[in-house]
């Protein structure tokens, strides 16, 4: 989860972390982590599109300034499907499916990233190679 001092950067007022915390008052405000699927952001943290961005990009960010190993996203269809039951997560599913789109539409103009299948990523796994 992105921290205060890069909160409003992207898009979300200071203090995610804390809000975080009085959403699941097992989350540790320090380390900031939470296991990284969409379910886990969209459900059992009940993110907003902004926070759920913002802390997909964040990730991103500290990928792209740390090692730039390989980022999957993980995601869950059933979450952007029209018999999602409206109940377990906060947001709509079209909300969900917009903020995906806005996703992976703002990684797709970054030459520096590929965005790529399962398959793709696990074959180049197999033979790195430098990315031109």
């Amino acid at each position: 989860m992105p921290p205060d001092e890069a909160c409003e950067r992207l898009g979300v007022p200071r203090g995610l972390r804390a809000e975080l915390k009085k959403r699941k008052d097992y989350f540790d405000v320090e380390a900031g982590k939470v296991t990284g699927m969409d379910w886990n952001l969209w459900c059992e943290f009940s993110m907003t599109p902004a926070e759920f961005l913002a802390t997909v990009n964040y990730t991103l960010e500290l990928r792209l300034q740390g090692n730039r190993c390989p980022l999957t996203v993980g995601l869950h269809s059933e979450l952007y499907s029209d018999r999602q039951l409206a109940g377990e997560c906060r947001t709509s599913v079209p909300e969900r499916r917009a903020a995906l789109a806005q996703l992976v539409d703002s990684m797709l103009r970054r030459d520096e990233l590929r965005v790529v299948s399962s398959r793709e990523l696990l074959d180049w796994l197999r033979r790195p190679t430098a990315l031109r």
